[in-house]
């Protein structure tokens, strides 16, 4: 029986990412997609410069050095001002009024550090 389940489930994974797969973009899909692009562009060079500056935080980064209390808050600055660069490069939030946009942020900023914990 356990088989059975296991072979089931499997399959009902190749098909929904079949499903994945076939999926085309409509027009709307394909400029959303294309607006995150372009807010996430040189977003990485901007870390890495950032790195740079402070290159101690690259082993940290890698989990090769330890991590004192002052480093954990420059790496959540590092993310905090990331994240906000990032949220300004969207038409969308853009048009939030000013108490919109920080609630926004607020509201996101701990998932958002949850997920890259």
């Amino acid at each position: 029986m356990l088989e059975d389940n296991s072979e089931f489930e499997a399959m009902e994974r190749e098909r929904k990412l079949t499903i994945i797969r076939q999926h085309q973009l409509n027009s709307k899909e394909q400029g959303d997609l294309n607006t995150l692009k372009a807010a996430f562009a040189g977003m990485d060079a901007e870390l890495k410069m950032e790195l740079m500056r402070n290159g101690k935080f690259m082993g940290i980064l890698q989990k090769e050095q330890t991590q004192s209390p002052a480093d954990m808050m420059w790496l959540l600055d590092v993310v905090m001002r990331r994240f906000v660069k990032l949220a300004k490069r969207l038409h969308s939030f853009n048009e939030l009024s000013p108490g919109g946009k920080l609630s926004l942020l607020k509201a996101a900023m701990m998932d958002l550090l949850t997920l890259r914990g």
